[in-house]
Formats: C-alpha cells, structure tokens, sequence
C-alpha cells in the first residue's frame, strides 16, 4: 500500500508513504497536539513519513535513521522513483535546517548509541515514530528510553508487530485516544504515551 502525501507547505510537493492515507491526518494530530521538541522517525524510505512529521511540528528537531542496507529490500521496483521522490523532498521539503538524515545500523546489540542519546536527553517533549525492518525489535530496543508524556507510534500493527511480542515493553504505555480512529479506518498504525516510569 502507497498513498500519495502533498505538502502542506510546498506547492506541487508531493512523495509517497507505505501507509493506509486515512492514517496521515490522524498521525499529523498526534504530533501537534503533543508538540514535541524531538521527533525521531526509523525508516526513512522516500522521506514521505518524514516531511508530513516534519509538517506536523515544524519547530521540532527531526532526525530519521534508516538502515543502510533495508531500502534495497523495503522498495524492490520502486527504488529509482523513491530515491528521486526523497531527493527532492530533501532539497524543498524542509523548513528548518533542523531535519537530519541518518544511515546506520539501529539493530545492533543493545541498540544505536545516536538513538538512545536523543532518547535521553531529559526535558522535552519527544514523538518517536517506529517503521523500519522490525518494529518489534525496535520498540523492544528503545522504548524504554521514553519519559512520561512520550509519544511513540508503530506501524504494521497486527501484521509486523503482534501485542504478545511487544506486551511487556508496552506496560508502561496506554494506548492514545486517537487509536479508535485508526482502528475505525482499519490502519495498521497505533499510537502509545508514556504513563508510567517503570
């Protein structure tokens, strides 16, 4: 599933997201209503994803991890386009100069040292967005970095995610209210806030 993405900001910008469209409005609310003065996105793909949070929350500081070698996989007969879709939304997409692009590894061992020093860092508000080769392993991996008030959505719920892999690492979250509306338009993506410091 692909749908197309038009910049709020840009006119005639347009990239694609591996979503189902229903759930860009309900994602986009999720990060300005939150606010947050971090977002931090794995999977980086065309850069779809990544300039609709980028538009939620413009002030934001946004850093997007993909792995090096996933896009290969990720976007098999789709690699030339996407790679033109994500370069051009890099060169006009941005409104700040605070959206930053990383390609490492984020599986590794105990997880990416870069993710888990943004993660960190006290004090603010954060939206972490999970949509890389195995959610599972990255909620697993860093959401126990999250404070209290934290955001983190998942995509592929039900699909690449099951709730009895990722259950224990989710005691510590309620699930967001906007969740009914993704389940009403069944997507595949849900939303979660830190509730508890466990």
């Amino acid at each position: 599933m692909r749908n197309w993405y038009h910049s709020k900001f840009v006119p005639g910008l347009k990239t694609v997201i591996a979503h189902e469209a229903a759930s860009f409005a309900v994602i986009s609310a999720a990060v300005s209503i939150l606010s947050p003065r971090v977002i931090l996105e794995t999977g980086t793909a065309c850069c779809g994803l990544t300039l609709l949070l980028h538009e939620s929350c413009p002030s934001a500081s946004l850093y997007s991890f993909d792995s090096p070698h996933f896009n290969e996989v990720r976007w098999s007969g789709f690699r030339e386009y996407g790679e033109k879709c994500a370069k051009k939304v890099r060169e006009v997409g941005f409104v700040n100069k605070r959206v930053h692009f990383i390609k490492d590894d984020i599986l590794l061992g105990d997880g990416n040292s870069d993710i888990i020093s943004i993660l960190t860092t006290p004090k603010y508000p954060k939206f972490v967005y999970f949509d890389n080769g195995n959610k599972e392993k990255e909620i697993e991996l860093y959401s126990k970095y999250l404070e209290v008030g934290d955001i983190m959505g998942v995509h592929d719920w039900g699909k690449e995610v099951r709730l009895e892999k990722v259950k224990d690492h989710l005691a510590p979250f309620i699930e967001h209210p906007l969740n009914f509306f993704l389940i009403k338009e069944n997507c595949t993506t849900r939303i979660f806030i830190k509730n508890d410091d466990q």
